[in-house]
């Protein structure tokens, strides 16, 4: 699944995270790269990472709800991640 994610180039993503179904943090922004390392997705633009969601030991699904969009859980934390 990390595979697919790596794929999007050149676009916006959207990024939401809850705590007990609470949103906490919102974020969407432009980026040119994804890359994956050490448990980690880096959000890359200009050769400097404007994000990075932990996925090491999480849970990664492809949500059927919308196209291009995912999930990462672990416990009571989500994060959402969707490409438009």
């Amino acid at each position: 699944m990390i595979a697919e994610i790596t794929k999007f180039q050149n676009c916006q993503v959207v990024i939401n995270t809850y705590s007990d179904e609470e949103l906490i943090q919102r974020d969407g922004f432009w980026f040119e790269h994804i890359v994956e390392d050490h448990g980690f997705l880096h959000f890359i633009k200009a050769g400097t990472i404007v994000s990075r969601i932990e996925v090491d030991g999480r849970k990664l699904t492809k949500e059927p709800i919308f196209k291009n969009f995912y999930t990462i859980r672990e416990n009571k934390q989500r994060t959402e991640i969707y490409f438009p």
